[in-house]
């Protein structure tokens, strides 16, 4: 049954993720950004079931790539919810530093990232399947528990961000002339 749920749930990720990036382009509106969080999601999630099932050992290049994306996931919903309510701006030019942890973990990691596959088969079997995958040694500038900890904080941050700005603006969400704004707001 988790098999197809998670079947279920990779197609429909993929398929809103490439919906929201395709059509949003031509309307000029902020849910490419969006779009971008939920493919970034959905690629954690699939690097998740593929070490759940155990086929990670099969696509053994494809381990601890999902963490990078993971650093990146809240920081686009929080652009995304920015350019809802602020209108466009040069994102990029002012928030380039959400990117500063992502590049530091692939940069940590880089080591393990060059290995031939022979070698980190042999680590994702010793070190990454089953109840101990969550901490793991193959970084290099880093302490085993730096990389499992900041993520959780990166992303609580950016969430906490997210519902400040929804907060600053809920003005705009409770106009009491739209009804579905109503519906939004009682939410």
């Amino acid at each position: 049954m988790i098999e197809v749920i998670s079947i279920v749930a990779g197609v429909l990720g993929l398929l809103l993720s490439l919906v929201l990036l395709v059509f949003s382009k031509k309307q000029e509106n902020g849910n490419w950004l969006l779009g971008i969080s939920i493919l970034l999601l959905w690629y954690c999630l699939i690097i998740a079931e593929l070490y759940r099932s155990g086929e990670i050992y099969q696509y053994a290049h494809f381990s601890r790539t999902g963490n990078i994306a993971a650093y990146l996931i809240t920081p686009y919903l929080y652009f995304f919810t920015k350019r809802i309510f602020e209108g466009k701006t040069n994102w990029i030019k002012t928030y380039w530093w959400v990117f500063v942890p992502a590049v530091f973990y692939a940069i940590d990691f880089l080591p393990y990232y060059i290995l031939p596959l022979d070698q980190k088969r042999e680590i994702i079997q010793s070190q990454q399947l089953g109840n101990r995958h969550f901490v793991f040694s193959e970084g290099f500038l880093s302490p085993n528990w730096v990389q499992y900890y900041l993520r959780f904080f990166w992303a609580v941050l950016f969430l906490i961000l997210t519902v400040g700005v929804i907060w600053k603006n809920k003005g705009v969400i409770q106009n009491p002339k739209n009804k579905n704004n109503r519906t939004i707001a009682s939410f």
